[in-house]
């Protein structure tokens, strides 16, 4: 009888025991899995260089796993010949930025916090079609950056030479930016602080 007693009380403890450990990491992973699926917000960019031709702008971080693979995506189909692409690469490295160059894209190394000040970025990766002080295109590569689909920026490029119109993809990535972080991540699961 004592026994049972025990062992009921040893099996109660132990779901207890899983409950506590499971409840915050179910917490944990579904606060960053949900980071990367929920849609950051439109603010136009701002500070684009304004130019008579179509132009388009790459905004991507090494610090952020969605870039990362954009990044590989880009050296594998080359800067585009029909419009000038510009690579803004956030926490550059030197390797990266001469891959990028060697396959025909500009490359502007900035900050986090530099990115925010001059173009308003919020997020990434993040892709802008604009020609003269009108924007074309802002948003993501594709229909979902689970990259479960392909990219779709050379299409959308092809579909803007043509003067098609095209649908904007939602930006669902990294947020960019000290106060982004803080508003999409305030208690430090996914963005490490400074």
């Amino acid at each position: 009888m004592k026994n049972a007693f025990l062992q009921r009380i040893k099996q109660k403890f132990g779901y207890i025991a899983i409950a506590f450990w499971a409840i915050p990491i179910s917490f944990t992973l579904s606060l960053m899995m949900g980071l990367h699926l929920s849609p950051h917000p439109k603010d136009k960019l701002r500070g684009l260089a304004s130019e008579n031709e179509i132009n388009v702008q790459h905004f991507l971080s090494l610090k952020c796993s969605c870039s990362q693979k954009l990044i590989e995506h880009l050296l594998n189909r080359k800067a585009s010949k029909e419009v000038s692409e510009t690579v803004h690469l956030i926490h550059p490295e030197d390797k990266v930025t001469e891959q990028l160059l060697h396959a025909g894209y500009k490359v502007e190394p900035i900050t986090e916090e530099a990115s925010v000040q001059k173009f308003n970025l919020q997020a990434l990766p993040l892709l802008v079609v604009a020609q003269k002080d009108q924007i074309l295109y802002q948003g993501g590569y594709a229909r979902d950056q689970q990259h479960t689909q392909a990219y779709e920026d050379q299409k959308i490029i092809n579909d803007l030479l043509q003067q098609k119109k095209v649908s904007e993809f939602a930006v669902l990535g990294c947020a960019n930016g000290s106060l982004r972080k803080k508003l999409v991540d305030p208690i430090g699961v996914k963005y490490e602080r400074n």
